[in-house]
C-alpha cells in the first residue's frame, strides 16, 4: 500500500487545523459567556441564564447558567427546559 500524496497530506492537515481553529474559538466564546453569566449572577446575588432562540424560533434554549447554589442551579435548569413552545 502506498503513501498517499503530499497535496492530500497537505489538505488533511489543513481541514483538521481549520477545525481545531474553529473548536478552539468556539471554546473561547464559550468561556467568555461563562464568565459574563458568573459575574452577572455573583452581582445580583442569584442566579443567571443565557439561551438562545431555537433554530424554529420557537424556544429560547438554555445554552449557559449559573447558581452559586447547585441545588438552585438544577431547579433553574430544570425550569428553563420546561418552558413551553411559544409558537
Amino acid at each position: 500500500m502506498s503513501d498517499p500524496p503530499a497535496s492530500a497530506v497537505h489538505q488533511n492537515a489543513a481541514l483538521i487545523l481549520s477545525k481545531l481553529g474553529a473548536t478552539l474559538a468556539l471554546a473561547e466564546r464559550t468561556h467568555r459567556l461563562e464568565a459574563a453569566v458568573r459575574m452577572i449572577a455573583d452581582s445580583m446575588g442569584d442566579g443567571a441564564l443565557i439561551g438562545l432562540l431555537s433554530e424554529d424560533g420557537a424556544r429560547v434554549e438554555p445554552v449557559i447558567f449559573h447558581h452559586p447554589d447547585a441545588g438552585a442551579a438544577e431547579r433553574m435548569l430544570a425550569a428553563a427546559r420546561a418552558l413551553p413552545d411559544s409558537a
